[in-house]
């Protein structure tokens, strides 16, 4: 549901805003002064702000600047509800959309939902341009990678130079690798921001050779490995914060 924030002081206005946007599927909160209207902006998280020009406050275009430039991240669109009359320049620019008084239900109700598809789809190109710039990092990340891995033939920088891209380009809480040199001798390498519990650490183990196994289906596997025999080797980024399993 669509949210709309009114700024104004006018009982009337806010009564026909109400009734017009209500109607339709609009979900519409008020707020009669500067005050208000930054606490609705925090909580209510409104898709569009429509501010009248006749709220009796020091300088309205102030006001209007401030909401515009706190907004501005969240792509919120901001309008003016406004006298035919006004010629304020300043206050004009600020807005993306203007209502003129009298308000004229269709006109009002026209206005916001235009300007809300509009809000939709700058969300959507935003998360678009958020979702490419996060693949073209990856990308980056792991060519570099490779790159690296082309550049080396020892055994454990190979180990770091993966551990590493893995943890750049995927952002992982947490990694491991599970490492063969034969069957009497495995290591689960466990790359962490926090430290695991006991628990915790015996999940991973499980979950590593559950993962190994699945690699060679019914196939018969080189190594038949016992959980016992794994040597762990945790890598701790910040010991603060625990991870553990949820008891239920």
């Amino acid at each position: 549901m669509a949210k709309v924030l009114f700024i104004s002081e006018d009982e009337k206005k806010r009564t026909t805003v109400h009734a017009v946007l209500s109607e339709n599927s609009v979900d519409v909160e008020f707020a009669s002064d500067e005050i208000s209207a930054f606490d609705k902006i925090t909580t209510f998280f409104p898709d569009l702000i429509l501010l009248d020009e006749a709220l009796n406050v020091s300088d309205i275009t102030l006001l209007a600047k401030k909401i515009k430039i706190n907004t501005q991240t969240d792509n919120i669109i901001f309008s003016l509800l406004i006298d035919p009359k006004c010629d304020n320049q300043d206050l004009l620019k600020t807005a993306s959309a203007y209502i003129v008084e009298p308000i004229n239900p269709k006109i009002l109700l026209s206005t916001i939902m235009s300007n809300i598809r509009m809000k939709n789809s700058l969300d959507v190109l935003a998360k678009n341009n958020a979702d490419l710039a996060k693949s073209l990092y990856q990308l980056d990340v792991l060519y570099n990678t490779s790159t690296q891995f082309a550049g080396s033939l020892d055994k454990t920088n190979l180990i770091n130079i993966m551990i590493e891209g893995l943890e750049k380009s995927l952002s992982f809480n947490l990694s491991y690798i599970l490492l063969f040199n034969d069957e009497n001798n495995v290591k689960l390498i466990i790359n962490s921001l926090h430290p695991l519990s006991e628990r915790f650490e015996q999940a991973v183990k499980l979950r590593a050779l559950l993962s190994y196994k699945s690699l060679f289906d019914k196939k018969e596997m080189p190594y038949c490995v016992n959980p016992e025999i794994i040597n762990v080797e945790k890598r701790i980024k910040h010991p603060y914060v625990e991870y553990d399993l949820p008891i239920l």
